[in-house]
């Protein structure tokens, strides 16, 4: 007769004891336990990656408007990471626009006046960082304009919030700014792509999506805090401010780069 070795129960000969089968059991269940919360652990080891990506697919589809208006009335900081993303891409179209355009009004220059291109021991490239137009440093240059214009423009939008005696934290509009300028970041990339062979165009398309980042802005404060009258003209008389303010940004970092002369020179 055979007994079992941990509760010493009578077991027939091969029998196996239950107490064995209901520890095997536990254990399983313990392994999987343990599995699932190491999945969940893993799931959340990169903080904001899956909001970021639901808000970016929710954004550029039909729902625009609607996501705006609920990223109104978020309160978290996931704004700093779209924010520096957009940036990202913006200051990369830009960067490539006007270093394209540049080289093209070098090239014709050079086909007018032959010996300016004498002068220089470089290429294209190394003509440009001479006038302040290296690749690293302008992209750089943009960047920080972006995200002083980030700040500079939710600070306005706050301040029209007070002026109309609105509620609303910086969280909330600093979210709106993020989601209203994703479209104009997603038609970015598609500039960027033609930036290379038609800068002009990508100047054109960068204009229409910064002209719908606007108006998304202008729906969104109104999701902020209700509105009974319109802040149409507050807004307009802010949006003025923000250009100049852009404008003597970009002055300030690029002071040796005649912006205006570039794009009116190539159109």
């Amino acid at each position: 007769m055979n007994f079992c070795t941990r509760c010493g129960k009578k077991l027939n000969e091969g029998e196996i004891c239950e107490c064995k089968t209901s520890e095997t059991a536990e254990n399983i269940d313990v392994n999987s336990m343990d599995t699932n919360v190491l999945a969940v652990k893993s799931k959340k080891s990169i903080p904001y990656v899956s909001e970021i990506l639901n808000v970016f697919m929710r954004t550029v589809s039909k729902n625009t408007v609607k996501q705006v208006s609920l990223s109104a009335k978020e309160n978290s900081i996931l704004w700093i990471f779209i924010m520096l993303i957009e940036s990202f891409i913006n200051s990369l179209m830009l960067t490539v626009i006007i270093r394209s355009l540049s080289s093209k009004l070098m090239e014709a220059a050079i086909e007018i006046i032959p010996f300016i291109g004498g002068t220089q021991s470089g290429s294209t490239s190394k003509l440009l960082s001479n006038i302040g137009l290296g690749f690293f440093s302008l992209f750089f240059r943009m960047f920080v304009i972006g995200i002083v214009v980030f700040f500079v423009t939710s600070g306005l939008i706050y301040i029209l919030l007070k002026i109309c005696k609105k509620k609303g934290n910086f969280n909330n509009i600093a979210n709106m700014v993020s989601t209203a300028s994703i479209p104009l970041t997603f038609l970015s990339i598609i500039g960027f792509v033609l930036s290379f062979i038609l800068p002009q165009v990508s100047i054109l398309i960068f204009i229409v999506a910064l002209t719908s980042a606007l108006i998304l802005m202008y729906l969104g404060i109104q999701k902020i805090d209700k509105f009974t009258e319109s802040p149409f003209w507050i807004y307009i008389a802010l949006i003025a401010l923000l250009l100049i303010v852009s404008f003597f940004a970009a002055k300030l970092l690029m002071p040796a780069i005649k912006l205006d002369q570039i794009f009116s020179g190539v159109f």
